[in-house]
């Protein structure tokens, strides 16, 4: 979001990596400039506190200078708000292409089979959020605006919704602070006219979870096939009833779904939508030529990583794919026409996912006592509703297996990756985005910065899926450089940054400048006289909504308004096990 910056500035500056990670960038933010060379940092040394965008000892400017530094500085962003449309793809790299590429393929598929809930299909690039963010826009701005491309505006909700996953809190393995994405998908949930379904896909370098058995390159393209056929799938929709109840009441809640037959209603679309983007998901990417055994390790995954979340739980729907698949034979399932293919996915989705009347047995199943839980299983007759929802139940009722609790309990207890940390010390990623920016446009620039930033994540993004040693030090520079790059490009004194290069950037935009100066761009405005003092300094506090992201929220994102939009959560997120 549009406060990151602010934020990241903070935890940078007395943060692990300090002065030993940029060592040779010698620019300041707040208008003064190095008397000498920043000092020589010991490679030891990680807890320097200092800010992000300059090192070394630093001399007072008059406030004259400070003022001319600052007002530059806006005219340069100023500029770049008024371009971004055509900055934001100047960042874009490889796996940006990978992105259009999935994105033009959802988008045959969808014309091809069903445009009644959506008429396009928007796979928001993370790069465009980078540049966004950099120069000072909102993640909001830079969603409305890839979205208005298409021919029709999202509701506010909805852009907000996706704004917080498209900007998730993230700390790398080395313990560097930034952000990242929470894949999720925002379709056409009860509107009747068709409109655009967006996707928030995976990042290619901050994954949020781990599927144990698949390569990270698998647990992407599974993240954002996965978020792909909530945007395919048009047959699940919920009635207002049903997005009213879910507003008002939580599908954890054991006596809320036992209750209310429109909440069993929405928890069930919800479950179906899910299961099914699991079932497309994997029987996509099998079609694609992956081994089929990656549908059993995301039923390991969906068992003892996550098992009890209920919402997301589509093991049942997985064993009846690979059974499907086992019967036809491999070939055969890949030779199968992709309308046929589809067919079979919800046949398989229909055949098990959670009906009202399996949740309300599974409900009751879960609120009864021990000792009546017997009796509930013997009188539930075979192949019924309700011996699904118990068998459902018994499912999500089983404990986390030992090597997760342990992996869990390791997570917590590990430190940072202190060779990870000594591996980025000589990397300098600032002298690398200003060394590329001179050499792209031959001046430092919110541009030729963004230019250059996207450069070097290209570079990295191709050392991703080589060793994997190598990756895990792509994965870090790659977070590193996104973090450092937002704060660079909006906090940097531009007049220094371009003197370390022998050039002047008041002669190099010339006529930028001018016309920044004639239109007061940077210039304080005056205080009027006598103003009120404000009631407080506090801002007003926003109430949150049923499922807005939050520290710690859910990714449902039902929005308390007329009519709901859902931003269906990545393939790891959701509601737990219900509670009494």
């Amino acid at each position: 979001s549009a406060s990151f910056a602010k934020a990241a500035r903070k935890r940078f500056s007395t943060m692990l990596l300090g002065a030993a990670l940029i060592s040779g960038c010698a620019t300041g933010v707040s208008g003064q400039a190095p008397a000498q060379a920043a000092p020589v940092v010991p490679q030891d040394t990680i807890t320097a506190q200092v800010d992000t965008v300059e090192v070394g000892p630093r001399r007072t400017l008059p406030p004259a200078e400070v003022q001319r530094r600052a007002q530059i500085r806006a005219i340069l962003l100023t500029d770049a708000q008024t371009r971004y449309p055509e900055l934001a793809d100047d960042a874009q790299t490889a796996y940006s292409g990978k992105l259009q590429t999935l994105q033009d393929s959802l988008n045959t598929y969808l014309n091809r089979a069903d445009t009644a809930m959506h008429n396009t299909i928007v796979v928001l690039d993370p790069s465009k959020i980078d540049v966004a963010l950099s120069i000072g826009l909102s993640a909001q701005q830079a969603i409305a605006q890839e979205v208005a491309k298409h021919g029709r505006a999202l509701p506010e909700s909805t852009i907000d919704a996706a704004a917080g996953n498209a900007v998730r809190d993230f700390t790398s393995e080395a313990g560097a602070p930034g952000y990242t994405q929470n894949p999720s998908a925002y379709p056409n949930m009860s509107e009747q006219a068709a409109r655009p379904c967006l996707i928030i896909p995976s990042s290619d370098h901050g994954l949020l979870f781990d599927v144990p058995g698949l390569t990270k390159a698998q647990k992407i393209e599974f993240t954002n096939t996965h978020e792909g056929w909530h945007c395919l799938d048009s047959r699940y929709r919920m009635t207002e009833a049903q997005l009213e109840a879910l507003q008002k009441n939580s599908p954890r809640s054991l006596k809320s779904l036992i209750e209310n037959a429109d909440l069993r209603g929405g928890a069930s679309v919800i479950h179906h939508k899910e299961a099914l983007a699991d079932i497309a998901a994997l029987g996509d990417m099998i079609r694609r030529g992956h081994d089929p055994a990656i549908i059993g390790h995301t039923i390991g995954w969906r068992q003892n990583e996550v098992g009890h979340d209920y919402l997301h739980y589509s093991v049942p729907g997985l064993n009846l794919l690979k059974q499907r698949i086992d019967s036809m034979g491999i070939d055969a399932f890949r030779e199968m026409a992709p309308a046929a293919a589809r067919d079979l996915y919800f046949e398989v989705n229909d055949a098990t996912a959670l009906t009202p009347a399996k949740l309300l047995a599974m409900a009751e199943y879960l609120k009864a006592d021990v000792t009546v839980r017997a009796t509930q299983r013997a009188a539930a007759p075979a192949g019924s509703d309700t011996a699904a929802g118990i068998a459902y139940a018994e499912e999500i009722l089983k404990p986390a297996v030992p090597q997760q609790v342990m992996r869990d309990i390791i997570a917590v207890l590990t430190p940072p990756d202190i060779s990870l940390r000594k591996a980025l010390m000589d990397w300098k990623p600032i002298d690398r985005l200003e060394q590329g920016a001179i050499a792209d446009g031959g001046k430092i620039t919110p541009e030729t910065l963004i230019r250059s930033y996207g450069k070097i994540q290209n570079e990295l993004h191709g050392q991703l899926f080589g060793e994997e040693a190598e990756a895990r030090l792509a994965r870090e520079k790659m977070a590193l450089v996104k973090s450092l790059f937002v704060l660079y490009v909006q906090g940097v004194d531009y007049v220094t940054a371009n003197e370390k290069y022998g050039v002047d950037i008041e002669a190099a935009e010339k006529d930028l400048l001018a016309r920044g100066r004639a239109a007061d761009i940077g210039q304080p405005k005056p205080k009027p006289e006598n103003a009120p003092a404000p009631m407080s300094s506090a801002p007003a506090g926003k109430q949150r909504t049923a499922g807005t992201p939050n520290a710690g929220g859910e990714n449902l994102n039902l929005q308390n308004t007329p009519a709901g939009h859902d931003g269906c959560g990545c393939p790891q997120t959701g509601y737990k096990i219900p509670r009494r």
